[in-house]
């Protein structure tokens, strides 16, 4: 009893002092033994239940996303039960999850700063681009949508401006051919 005892092995311990109490009833060591072999299980049975009830907690935070306090739980529950992998793991799994956020939202925003500053330039095919690739990071996203159209109508106003001034330079020029220098200088101004 006492071997399996320091193996850890407590059911084949109280066991096998069951059975040295049934060889000699009366003896008091196998008795205080079983007494104590239980109060390990019962702790044992207890802790179990504990870490069971934190990692069905820090799941659930995890499904819904809650990270920063799910990892709390997991590491509570890891305290518990310090021979378990599964907190660790799932740690490991959450941290993993923020970097990739915080590189996701490095990136987003970096894409809207150089949307933001060509569009400032007057260089809305540029701003549409960076706009674009920031909306790949985030689809949906309002700021970069409203942006896009924005450009769109700056561009678009910039065609109507130069289409005009086509014009303009066009029938000044047939004027000018035809000798009609004032009509041909009204239309150049």
């Amino acid at each position: 009893g006492d071997r399996l005892y320091e193996n850890r092995d407590l059911e084949n311990s109280a066991n096998a002092y069951n059975n040295a109490l049934a060889l000699r009833p009366g003896e008091k060591y196998p008795s205080e033994r079983i007494t104590r072999i239980g109060q390990e299980m019962e702790n044992q049975r207890i802790q179990r239940e504990n870490y069971s009830t934190e990692i069905a907690k820090a799941d659930q935070l995890f499904s819904d996303g809650q990270y920063g306090e799910a990892r709390t739980t997991y590491t509570r529950a890891a305290g518990i039960l310090p021979g378990e992998n599964y907190p660790s793991e799932q740690i490991a799994k959450i941290e993993k999850i923020i970097r990739d956020r915080e590189s996701l939202e490095e990136s987003y925003a970096a894409y809207i700063s150089e949307g933001d500053a060509a569009f400032g330039n007057k260089k809305y095919q540029a701003a549409q681009s960076a706009y674009q690739q920031a909306l790949l990071l985030k689809p949906g996203e309002k700021y970069p949508t409203e942006r896009i159209a924005l450009a769109d109508k700056e561009l678009e106003a910039a065609m109507q401006l130069s289409a005009g001034y086509q014009k303009a330079i066009a029938e000044g020029d047939v004027l000018f051919n035809s000798g009609s220098l004032r009509e041909a200088r009204d239309k150049y101004a």
